[in-house]
C-alpha cells in the first residue's frame, strides 16, 4: 500500500516538472517573439533619441557627454540638464547600457540601441517564471500570471523602447524577488543591496517608490516573519548610501528647472490629490490593470484568508502614492500623468488580478482561465466600450501592428537628410524634441537653435549656429501643427537676407504614433479617425496635439522641409 503511494507521489511530481517545462518553453517563446519582432523597424522617438545619443557619448568619451558627434549637442531643454557639456540630469545606467551594443551593432541602428533592454525585459519574464516555480505556485495561478505577462501590451511596448523602463521593471522585480525570500541569507542580502543600487542607477523614481513599498511592507509583514539585525541593516543600506550619494552627487536633477516649478494652483496636496487620481485613471487607460478590481481585491481575503489578498494591493496603491508624490512634474492643465513612472507594478497588477481570479472562481481552470482571457486579452474590463478605441483586444491589434507596421514621421525625413544635406550642413528642426531622432538617425548634419544666447560659460565656444536666432540655418524641418509661429522666424530671417522656400512636404503623420503609452500610439496606419484625434488632443499636453483646422499654410498634419534659397533668388 505505501509503495503505490508513492509510486502515485512521484508519477504526481513528474507530470507536474513536465507541466512546468512545457508552460515555461511555451510562455518564455512567446514572450521573446513579442518582445524581438520587428525590433528595430521603427525608428527611435524623441526621449529613446535622446538615452541613445547620451550612449554615443559614453562611446566617445567613457561620460554621459552631451556631444555624441564633433559638430553636434544634445541640449535638451535649452541644455538645462548639461553641465560642463556632460548629461547630468538624468540616472546614467541605461546610457551605459546602450552605449557598447551601438558600439558593437551600430552607431545609427535602432535595433541595436534597443536591444539590451529587449534583453532586460525577456530577464523581467524569466525571473518572474523562475519565482513562480521556486514558490511552488499552483499551476493554475502561474497559467493566470503567464497569460496576463504575456498579453499585456503595455508591459511589451516599455520593455522594447531605448530607455530606463525595461532595466527599471527587471530591478524592481528582482529586488523584491530577494527581499521577499530573505530568510536571514547574508548572501541574499548583499545580492539585493548590489540590486538595488543598479535601481537606483537607473532611475531614482523608481528606486525611492520601491523602498517606500518595502518600508511599509517590512513593517506591516515581513518584520514578523524575519527581522533584519542592526548588521543585516549595515549591509543593506551602508554601501546603498555610499554608492547612491555618490551617483547622485555626479548625475543631479536637482537643478533641473522642471524640480523648480510653481506652485500648484490650488495648493500641494489638492494637486498631489488630482495627480493621484490621474495616476490611476491613466494606467487603466494603459491596461497596466484594472483599478477597480484591485481595489476589491482585499475584500476577497475574508472569503479565502489569504494575505496576499492584503499584502499585494497595498504594495500598489503605496507605489502609485510614492510615485505620485515624488514626482517632480508640475499639473500643467493637461489632465496626464506620466504612466512611465509607474511602469514596474505592471508585473504587480497581473499578479494580483491573477490571485483575484483564483478566488473569485474558487480554482475552477475552465472559469478562471476563460475570464482572464478577457480581462487579459481584452480592454473590456478598462471601460474599453466607452473609449474612443472602443472595445478591443489590444494583444490582437499589436500583433496585427507587428505583421503590418504603420508609416512614422522620422525614417523618411531622416534617409531625405542623408541623401539630399551636406556633411556640415545646418537644420533647425521645429518642435526642438524632433531634433533628436534626426541627430541620432543623421548625424551628418548639425542640428542648429537648441541652445538660447548668448554664448557663455560652457557653451561659450561653441558656434553660433547652435544658439536659437544668432545665424540663419540651411534648412527648417517643421513637424505638423508646431509649425506655428514659423511665419515670424521666416520673416526675421528675411530681413537679415536669408529667405526660405518649401521644397519637401512629407504626409507621413508629424507624430510618432508609435509611442508606448496607449493613449498616444495607434496599431493603425493614419490618418486617424476623428474619436482618435479628439481623444489625443484631450490627453495631449496643453491639448495642442491635434487641431481641426491648421492655423497657417504649413501647420497642418504633414512634415515640411525648407530651404534657404540661393543668393538672388527671391521665392520664399
Amino acid at each position: 500500500m505505501e509503495l503505490k503511494f508513492s509510486e502515485r507521489k512521484l508519477g504526481e511530481l513528474r507530470e507536474r516538472k513536465s507541466l512546468a517545462f512545457w508552460l515555461a518553453v511555451s510562455f518564455l517563446g512567446v514572450a521573446a517573439v513579442l518582445l524581438f519582432a520587428r525590433l528595430g523597424h521603427y525608428p527611435l522617438w524623441e526621449d529613446e533619441a535622446m538615452a541613445a545619443l547620451g550612449a554615443k557619448g559614453v562611446v566617445r568619451h567613457l561620460d554621459t557627454s552631451a556631444l555624441p558627434d564633433d559638430h553636434n549637442i544634445c541640449a535638451y531643454d535649452k541644455g538645462s540638464g548639461v553641465r560642463n557639456l556632460n548629461i547630468r540630469e538624468i540616472s546614467p545606467l541605461q546610457f551605459y547600457l546602450a552605449a557598447p551594443f551601438l558600439a558593437a551593432f551600430g552607431m545609427q541602428s535602432a535595433l541595436a540601441a534597443r536591444l539590451p533592454f529587449a534583453l532586460c525585459g525577456l530577464g523581467t519574464f524569466v525571473l518572474i517564471y523562475w519565482w513562480l516555480w521556486r514558490g511552488h505556485a499552483g499551476v493554475l495561478f502561474a497559467l493566470l500570471v503567464c497569460l496576463g505577462l504575456a498579453c499585456n501590451v503595455s508591459l511589451l511596448l516599455y520593455s522594447r523602447q531605448c530607455r530606463y523602463y525595461s532595466p527599471g521593471i527587471l530591478g524592481s522585480v528582482a529586488v523584491a524577488y530577494l527581499y521577499l525570500n530573505w530568510k536571514g541569507q547574508t548572501s541574499r542580502l548583499l545580492a539585493m543591496t548590489a540590486v538595488s543600487t543598479c535601481l537606483l542607477a537607473v532611475n531614482y523614481l523608481y528606486y525611492g517608490a520601491l523602498y517606500v513599498c518595502l518600508a511599509a511592507d517590512y513593517s506591516l509583514w515581513k518584520r514578523k516573519e524575519n527581522r533584519l539585525r542592526a548588521r543585516d541593516w549595515l549591509l543593506l543600506l551602508l554601501p546603498q548610501m555610499v554608492v547612491g550619494a555618490l551617483v547622485i552627487w555626479i548625475w543631479n536633477p536637482s537643478n533641473n528647472k522642471v524640480a523648480h516649478q510653481p506652485p500648484w494652483p490650488d495648493g500641494w496636496l489638492a494637486g498631489k490629490c488630482t495627480l493621484f487620481w490621474f495616476a490611476l485613471r491613466d494606467l487603466d487607460r494603459c491596461e497596466f490593470g484594472v483599478p477597480l478590481l484591485l481595489l476589491a481585491t482585499p475584500l476577497l481575503y475574508w472569503k479565502t484568508r489569504n494575505p496576499w489578498l492584503v499584502r499585494a494591493p497595498a504594495a500598489f496603491f503605496i507605489f502609485v502614492l510614492a510615485a505620485t508624490i515624488c514626482s517632480a512634474d508640475p499639473y500643467r492643465g493637461q489632465a496626464l500623468f506620466n504612466v512611465r513612472y509607474l511602469t514596474p507594478v505592471i508585473p504587480l497588477c497581473v499578479a494580483i488580478e491573477s490571485l483575484a481570479l483564483c478566488a473569485l472562481t474558487r480554482g475552477r481552470t475552465w472559469l478562471a482561465v476563460t475570464l482572464g482571457s478577457v480581462l487579459f486579452g481584452t480592454n473590456l474590463f478598462n471601460g474599453g466600450p466607452l473609449l474612443w478605441c472602443g472595445f478591443r483586444s489590444t494583444i490582437a491589434s499589436y500583433l496585427g501592428e507587428t505583421v503590418h507596421p504603420h508609416g512614422d514621421p522620422f525614417s523618411e525625413t531622416a534617409r531625405w537628410i542623408n541623401e539630399h544635406v551636406r556633411a556640415g550642413e545646418s537644420i533647425a528642426v521645429i518642435p526642438d524634441t524632433s531634433t533628436y531622432p534626426l541627430m541620432f538617425h543623421a548625424p551628418k548634419a548639425t542640428y542648429a537653435w537648441q541652445l538660447s544666447g548668448p554664448p557663455e560659460g560652457q557653451f561659450a565656444g561653441l558656434p553660433l549656429i547652435h544658439f536659437f536666432g544668432a545665424a540663419p540655418p540651411d534648412y527648417f524641418i517643421v513637424f505638423g501643427l508646431h509649425g506655428n509661429g514659423l511665419d515670424d522666424i521666416l520673416n526675421s530671417m528675411n530681413v537679415r537676407g536669408a529667405r526660405y522656400e518649401c521644397i519637401v512636404t512629407n504626409n507621413n503623420f508629424w507624430f510618432p504614433l508609435y509611442r508606448p503609452e496607449l493613449f498616444w500610439r495607434t496599431f493603425e496606419d493614419p490618418p486617424l479617425s476623428t474619436e482618435h484625434r479628439k481623444a489625443l488632443g484631450i490627453l495631449g499636453p496643453g491639448g495642442f496635439f491635434y487641431r481641426a483646422t491648421p492655423v497657417s499654410p504649413w501647420d497642418g498634419n504633414a512634415i515640411y522641409i525648407f530651404k534657404k534659397a540661393a543668393a538672388g533668388n527671391s521665392e520664399t
